[in-house]
């Protein structure tokens, strides 16, 4: 770990990335998201229970009754639970469609920059610049996974699973990136300038994989790749305004100067 966190294509990547006025708005948008999926899982599941409540009073049927009980002993584990496949689904998706569609772009983007082959003569050695780009090109999303962890947690565990179990997926979902990290950096290499369309493309087809990941989520689901879509344009939007609205007040004069 200390050699990977001082890696210098990891540090390049970790410094653009990761500015802290970016990291500041990321961990408030992610926050602020599982805010909002938690209190839509709550309702969904009141909803239920209304409905159940409406059903058991009209009908009154023993089955209906048992239905009714088993979901008022058991609503916060319901719930929890729900908001648990939620967390873990969204995050599945964006990991996916964000590593391959930043390390499909690594190396051809280096060379659309011009410095790839500036890259490729200092010292570092292939497996730095590898390590460096997998772990540095998606490193925005992996910080966005980190922020949501303790939430998905606590609710895996307020759903009943083990701890063991709720680690493991973590697992699961790092180690599959990885790959597809890996998949995508190779597709780059393939690449003489940057092609935007490659990730998508990839992460459409490659989303099969992640079937067993995902609960009532289909691989190809438009509504969780529209809101991947809408959470990834929303923090671009929010990390470049503070910046763009400060270098608006930036005396240009004195900028030359200090330049």
């Amino acid at each position: 770990m200390p050699r990977i966190w001082s890696n210098p294509e990891f540090i390049r990547h970790r410094r653009a990335e990761l500015r802290p006025t970016r990291a500041i708005t990321v961990g408030a948008v992610v926050l602020l998201l599982c805010v909002l999926i938690g209190l839509a899982c709550w309702s969904s599941q009141q909803h239920q229970l209304l409905n159940l409540q409406q059903a058991a009073e009209q009908y009154g049927t023993d089955a209906g009754k048992h239905r009714l009980n088993v979901l008022q002993d058991n609503f916060v584990r319901q719930t929890s639970l729900l908001f648990f496949r939620w967390l873990v689904g969204l995050q599945a998706v964006t990991l996916t469609f964000w590593t391959l569609f930043s390390c499909a772009q690594s190396v051809s983007g280096e060379r659309d920059r011009k410095t790839w082959d500036f890259q490729r003569i200092t010292r570092l050695t292939s497996a730095e610049i590898l390590i460096g780009k997998l772990l540095g090109e998606p490193v925005l999303v992996y910080f966005a996974v980190l922020c949501a962890a303790p939430v998905t947690l606590i609710s895996g565990l307020a759903a009943g699973l083990s701890l063991g179990t709720v680690l493991s997926i973590f697992v699961f979902l790092v180690s599959i990136s990885m790959f597809l990290g890996l998949g995508g950096m190779w597709l780059s290499t393939l690449l003489e300038s940057r092609t935007r369309a490659v990730g998508l493309i990839a992460a459409l087809v490659l989303t099969r994989a992640m079937r067993a990941l995902l609960f009532d989520v289909t691989p190809a689901d438009p509504i969780s790749f529209a809101i991947s879509l809408g959470l990834l344009a929303g923090v671009a939007v929010l990390a470049s305004y503070i910046p763009a609205r400060r270098a608006t007040k930036i005396d240009p004069l004195a900028a030359l100067r200090y330049e």
